[in-house]
């Protein structure tokens, strides 16, 4: 038999949900079937489904169930990508970590997709167990992302981002110049498919309510440097909103922007509520090859 000992990060929730996280091919028959036969022990004690586990429990299940492990669970990390992700990280404390997600990396698998964030983040449990996704950022989109380190704080992290309580502030480098300096747009987003990909394009009658406010920290002829506050949060929003106003994002080809090493498009700040109207403030500072194209085109303000 193999005993786990619930880490921080997995306290007060539901023995079935434990199950699911770490051993996600057991089948709901196949787990009811084990707890029947007392060969699935809480504590040393005959364990259900919906009993709720806390730091320190002891799980008692057969080892035979190692095959059925998720492949996140089973996945080796190497110790080059450890310390490199390690790197990325901004900030930490208790309740949650920031790192400073570089562009090309994806945060979640897919086809075609074996190397992304969520299998690697046993290499920031920094002795808190794994720590859990509780948003995305695009692929090509760099810049600050929260990871929570236990199930409590995964929870309110979750709900506060839904709903809209944590401020998220981007820099974007886009084309051409703007007339005003500080508006919102307001246009609706559907989801579409085109030549086999993903697209999202303006639908102002079955779209889904899409709103970004925005202010021109600085421009010239050729480019602006943006400050993108999103209100909602919907695919693709910020890309789609300024290839829509005539300002497509450099290095943004699905969306026709102008040429660029990469998605100039980067997560600069967040602001997370803590109470007593207090609110943590992180902030990720842009990698150099959004700095060299500000320099290029002698765009300032304050980003850095």
């Amino acid at each position: 038999m193999k005993t786990v000992i619930v880490s921080q990060q997995d306290a007060n929730i539901r023995l079935d949900r434990w199950f699911k996280r770490y051993y996600e091919n057991l089948t709901h028959g196949e787990l009811q079937k084990m707890l029947r036969e007392k060969n699935i022990k809480l504590n040393a004690k005959k364990a259900r489904a919906d009993l709720r586990i806390a730091e320190g429990d002891e799980i008692t299940f057969p080892e035979s169930l190692k095959k059925l492990e998720t492949i996140e669970n089973q996945q080796k990390i190497s110790l080059k990508d450890t310390q490199w992700l390690q790197n990325t990280v901004i900030y930490k404390d208790r309740d949650l970590i920031a790192i400073n997600k570089p562009s090309g990396l994806p945060v979640q698998g897919g086809k075609n997709i074996s190397r992304h964030l969520d299998a690697m983040l046993d290499a920031l449990s920094f002795g808190f167990g794994r720590p859990k996704l509780v948003h995305r950022l695009d692929r090509n989109t760099s810049g600050v992302l929260i990871l929570a380190r236990s199930a409590q704080s995964a929870s309110w992290l979750t709900e506060a981002f839904r709903s809209r309580e944590i401020h998220k502030t981007y820099l974007a480098v886009v084309k051409g110049s703007f007339k005003q300096k500080k508006d919102k747009i307001d246009l609706p987003l559907i989801k579409i498919w085109e030549k086999n990909s993903e697209k999202v394009i303006v639908d102002k009658k079955n779209g889904l309510n899409a709103i970004t406010k925005y202010e021109v920290l600085s421009s010239s002829n050729e480019a602006s440097l943006l400050k993108l506050m999103p209100d909602t949060g919907r695919t693709h929003q910020l890309r789609v909103h300024c290839q829509s106003v005539g300002h497509p994002i450099f290095g943004d080809e699905k969306y026709g922007g102008p040429k660029a090493p990469k998605l100039l498009l980067h997560a600069w700040k967040i602001e997370i509520p803590k109470g007593n109207n207090e609110y943590l403030k992180i902030s990720a500072p842009l990698p150099e090859y959004m700095l060299q194209t500000i320099q290029k085109f002698a765009l300032e303000g304050e980003y850095k």
